[in-house]
């Protein structure tokens, strides 16, 4: 009897340690990857540290960026549409020109991008000196897509060929990268400020040929910086330069210093 009541015991005692691992399991939060490798092979919000614009080149403007920590629920909006387009084969399409066509880049925090451009249809047409004419054309509602899981396709989506062609300026408008005065008067404060970078911090040096006269860093603070400066007294008048380094690209621009 006794036996009995023993093999009992621990037969009550091992399905309650079960019903806890259970109840554990459940309530046990999820491990997030900070990186686009998921095994569901999904896009997440949560990863995403970027979206930005790319313009064809020549262009004086960068746009103001989607940031993953405070701007979630647009880049969630954004990866809902890519999750949404229909795949298609392409044919008769080409791949846009890189910096010859508007593109959405999405940067994840492992430094993946996800690229979005609009599909071209190209032509070419013989000329009559031998030369070759090619002349390319958007497809409607068709886009690229080079995916860092996926790797490159076309797909359908209206919303996101109307996002990259021209609804994106109301989530992302163009920004100047720097604003820097043209005129500084010796001994005198001045301002420089920009927008839409994405580092943690900006370099701005103020230069005479290769001499570096002034040099100071500007924390970024969401896309937006501004450091103040003053400019020594003993500077001889004339033309110099400042150079702006924003960890992904580095302008230079005249000013005149004069007493």
């Amino acid at each position: 009897m006794k036996k009995i009541v023993l093999i009992c015991f621990l037969l009550v005692t091992v399905m309650l340690l079960i019903l806890q691992g259970n109840e554990f399991e459940a309530h046990t939060p999820a491990i997030q990857d900070t990186g686009t490798l998921r095994t569901d092979n999904k896009l997440y919000a949560g990863d995403v540290g970027w979206v930005y614009m790319s313009w064809p080149i020549p262009s004086q403007y960068v746009s103001k960026p989607l940031i993953g920590s405070k701007d979630h629920v647009r880049i969630a909006k954004l990866l809902q549409w890519i999750a949404e387009a229909k795949q298609i084969d392409g044919k008769e399409m080409t791949s846009p020109l890189m910096e010859r066509s508007m593109a959405v880049n999405i940067e994840f925090k492992n430094h993946d991008i996800l690229q979005i451009r609009p599909a071209w249809h190209c032509t070419a047409t013989k000329q009559g000196n031998g030369n070759t004419e090619t002349s390319c054309t958007t497809v409607q509602n068709s886009i690229w897509i080079s995916d860092p899981v996926k790797g490159e396709y076309f797909a359908e989506s209206e919303k996101l060929f109307q996002f990259v062609s021209k609804d994106h300026s109301k989530w992302l408008p163009d920004v100047l990268p720097y604003e820097v005065p043209s005129e500084l008067k010796l001994g005198s404060p001045f301002t420089v400020l920009g927008h839409g970078a994405r580092a943690d911090q900006v370099e701005i040096s103020l230069l005479k040929g290769n001499q570096v006269i002034w040099k100071q860093n500007a924390p970024v603070n969401e896309g937006e910086w501004q450091t103040v400066g003053e400019l020594p007294g003993d500077l001889i008048e004339g033309e110099y330069d400042w150079k702006i380094g924003n960890g992904e690209s580095s302008y230079g621009v005249g000013v005149h210093i004069k007493k």
